[in-house]
């Protein structure tokens, strides 16, 4: 997966809307995906992308606050660079 060519998305995490990117790690490492979730709204990190059985799609979790829980999404890639994400 090439991030760069990948348009912003967005993303509403713990009942607020983020604007997100695909980044790529500058150094890629065995314990972590080389793929993650920038919130470029907050400035922050939201989650690494861990690759399932299927081409093009990803799975990512984040931490729900509220019910002291996590979120399991999933990320799929479209060929023409469209990003859709649903929950678990």
């Amino acid at each position: 997966m090439n991030s760069s060519k990948f348009n912003h998305f967005n993303l509403e995490i713990n009942n607020q809307k983020s604007e997100c990117v695909i980044l790529e790690r500058k150094k890629h490492t065995d314990k972590k995906p080389p793929f993650y979730i920038f919130d470029l709204t907050r400035c922050c990190y939201v989650s690494s992308l861990k690759p399932t059985a299927k081409e093009n799609q990803f799975s990512f979790d984040v931490r729900d606050k509220e019910n002291d829980s996590n979120i399991f999404y999933t990320l799929s890639i479209s060929e023409s660079g469209k990003i859709e994400v649903s929950k678990e």
